[in-house]
């Protein structure tokens, strides 16, 4: 078994990661893990403080992972799996979050941009859900994940594109202007 867990930094990857490879009894393994044991070579972007790391080679090593795992990261969904779970939340949540995390003004808009304009969900490819961190707990979502994993029609019921941000981003552009 193969789960990937992806979304834009501060949807809840880690934590529910965390909780859903403990439940299935499973290794976490991360981007930071497969690019130090495979060697995947990373570029710095000192203008945006950020590594670049290429996603076919991050798939290649993921694939190269025996057993059953759970991958967590912002990058993972470009790994084939049996599921791939794309976390999300509101604008405004997110916000919130990465200043928590004491991010820049200018990290967290371009976070915020990359979540209303559905970024990760667009660029998954392999049997992906989309599931809206915003009000729930980590605990709840993994009890979600874990009933979808096991319904097709929870599966078709979470498919991408069924979180829409475009209206509260708008409202949070003018807020924010």
């Amino acid at each position: 078994m193969f789960i990937v867990i992806s979304g834009t930094p501060g949807t809840g990857k880690t934590v529910i990661a965390r909780l859903l490879a403990k439940q299935l009894k499973a290794r976490l393994i991360d981007t930071k893990y497969l690019v130090r044991k495979y060697k995947i070579p990373s570029k710095l972007d000192a203008k945006r403080k950020t590594k670049i790391i290429d996603q076919n080679k991050l798939a290649k090593a993921a694939a190269k992972e025996k057993g059953d795992i759970v991958f967590e990261g912002h990058m993972a969904h470009f790994a084939k799996s049996e599921l791939t779970v794309i976390l999300r939340a509101s604008p405004k949540e997110l916000e919130k979050r990465l200043k928590k995390k004491k991010w820049s003004r200018k990290k967290i808009k371009e976070n915020i941009e990359a979540e209303a304009i559905d970024t990760i969900s667009s660029e998954c490819r392999h049997n992906c859900i989309e599931i809206d961190t915003t009000k729930q707990t980590p605990k709840k979502i993994v009890e979600l994940i874990l009933k979808i994993m096991n319904s097709s029609s929870l599966q078709a019921k979470y498919c991408p594109g069924r979180v829409d941000w475009s209206k509260e981003y708008t409202t949070y552009l003018l807020e924010t202007s």
